[in-house]
């Protein structure tokens, strides 16, 4: 919902950040996806989706080894 083409007015996009739609994106943005995600973990806000831990770190991993989408 936050990174979708038209958030709910409540909801502003930082940095005109979208959702990654396609496999190239997340290729694309696996750095930053890495900072805000695994290394801050300011992502998912307010970690609304409940990611946990282990998740985390397997996020981590898989970009650390090339984010391979195929």
């Amino acid at each position: 919902m936050c990174h979708s083409p038209t958030p709910p007015r409540r909801l502003h996009r930082p940095a005109g950040r979208r959702r990654a739609r396609y496999p190239g994106h997340i290729a694309r943005y696996a750095p930053r996806i890495y900072d805000m995600a695994v290394a801050s973990e300011a992502m998912p806000l307010g970690n609304e989706t409940g990611m946990t831990q282990q998740e985390r770190a397997e996020l981590g991993a898989w970009i650390k080894a090339g984010a391979k989408t195929r």
